[in-house]
């Protein structure tokens, strides 16, 4: 048997684990309180962490589509959603949806303009009046910028989409939503870079959007840049035409979108007629912001359920820009809805800097119901809320989700002013009252917890950093 042999060094080492040790318990209890969570938050993270585990420092808690697109995650609630393949149940086939000038004059462009006949590797532009070096050296020396999910209105005419500038094997697809479904269209790839594309406008059947291919990924987000000046599109008159520059990434590692290079130009005249003196004047092409953002709340009266349903209002954003940096044909509105209501609580709800109720008062809710069946006696508080017209918000940004709900007191009928909590919408990382899905998600009935499959997402591109 050994003997224990005590020592001023052996007294130090044991007192310098005891100040570790009661410094990682100190650290421990004052984590949460002391960094301004009350006892009931408290609970709250831990019950649901053991319902729904750890949450990660990165986790988002904005599952739209839109979002899980521009942060290039795939799963939340549409996980089981996709775009399709082109097949035989596409309305057309691709020659009609595209057509390739093979050297012709593109309508759309100035005719006295000096090309050299884009001459370079793989160019095949023939007598084209643009030059994809200029464009290329233009757009690098842009500002790197951050790419979404464009979505373009159904075209009133035809296009030219020309891509440039872009290594490796890729695909550019034209993905048409119309008719709510989403028919897939390979447009162009690598061996046609630098080449024309018109896209006709009487096939397609909706709104549009493109995105890249590359291997077996898919980015659909895509940058955009505008103002390239006549001296780098060459296209001719006072009034440019309608053009764009988006800016696509085809491969892994930092996302510039820069990669992959795409000119678009309404043309000018009819592309039968490339040499129709009567030119018709250019039709426009719009990209469209539109968003129904589903926001289920919390109003914190439990520390046990998730079922995110005490609160659920929807939001629908609508924005409509011209491509060509102009106001022509600019609209923007948003509006809000209440969805379903099983909170008892009074509440206010502040949606960018608009007010619901916009009175001092804030009425206590029944719970439990549909907003066809809200009391009438409630009505007068939440008119516009309830209305098919929906609430005028102003200031709202959706990439931001600046929404608040203010929840009060309820003693009995007695209404006072003092404020259980304002939720605002959580961080990565942070505790959970409030989501955002897409409107139509399924609302959990009272006491369901929230399918758990919801919040797991994942980097759609494995290999490459998303959230940073």
């Amino acid at each position: 048997m050994k003997k224990l042999i005590i020592n001023d060094k052996t007294i130090m080492n044991c007192f310098a684990i005891f100040i570790i040790s009661f410094l990682a318990l100190t650290v421990m209890s004052c984590s949460e309180e002391d960094f301004g969570y009350t006892k009931d938050e408290i609970v709250y993270k831990q019950n649901f962490e053991k319902t729904y585990g750890k949450i990660k420092s990165n986790q988002v808690w904005d599952f739209t589509t839109y979002n899980l697109k521009k942060l290039g995650l795939v799963g939340g609630p549409n996980a089981a959603m996709g775009t399709r393949t082109q097949g035989l149940d596409e309305p057309y086939s691709i020659d009609k949806i595209v057509f390739y000038p093979n050297n012709k004059q593109m309508p759309g462009f100035d005719p006295n303009a000096t090309t050299g006949n884009n001459s370079g590797n793989n160019s095949g532009g023939g007598n084209l009046t643009y030059k994809h070096e200029e464009i290329e050296k233009w757009l690098k020396e842009q500002p790197i910028k951050e790419g979404l999910p464009l979505t373009f209105e159904k075209p009133e005419a035809a296009f030219t989409v020309i891509p440039f500038s872009a290594p490796g094997t890729w695909e550019l697809h034209l993905v048409d939503t119309g008719n709510g479904k989403n028919f897939d269209y390979k447009i162009t790839d690598n061996t046609k870079l630098n080449q024309p594309v018109v896209i006709m406008p009487e096939y397609i059947t909706g709104r549009f959007y493109f995105y890249v291919k590359y291997g077996n990924v898919k980015d659909e987000c895509i940058a955009l840049y505008t103002g390239a000046p006549q001296s780098v599109t060459h296209l001719s008159g006072t009034n440019p035409l309608p053009s764009v520059v988006l800016g696509c990434e085809t491969g892994y590692g930092e996302k510039d979108y820069k990669d992959l290079g795409i000119f678009i130009s309404v043309p000018q005249t009819d592309i039968n007629k490339p040499n129709d003196p009567d030119p018709e004047q250019p039709k426009n092409i719009y990209i469209v912001d539109d968003r129904h953002i589903q926001y289920m709340i919390e109003d914190k009266g439990s520390t046990v359920d998730f079922d995110f349903n005490d609160i659920v209002v929807v939001v629908l954003y609508y924005e409509k820009k011209n491509i060509d940096g102009t106001d022509e044909g600019y609209e923007k509105s948003v509006t809000a809805k209440l969805k379903w209501l099983c909170g008892t609580l009074p509440f206010k709800l502040k949606i960018g800097e608009t007010s619901i109720p916009s009175s001092s008062d804030a009425p206590a809710m029944p719970g439990n119901i549909l907003h066809d069946n809200f009391p009438n006696e409630l009505k007068s508080s939440y008119y516009d809320l309830l209305s098919d017209r929906g609430v005028h918000i102003k200031g709202f940004n959706p990439n931001e989700n600046n929404i608040q709900a203010i929840i009060y007191v309820k003693d009995g009928k007695q209404i006072t002013s003092r404020v259980i909590n304002k939720t605002e919408f959580p961080g990565a990382g942070e505790t959970p009252y409030m989501i955002a899905v897409d409107e139509g998600t399924a609302i959990p009935s009272e006491g369901e917890n929230i399918n758990p499959n919801i919040f797991v997402v994942t980097p759609a591109n494995q290999t490459s950093e998303v959230l940073r």
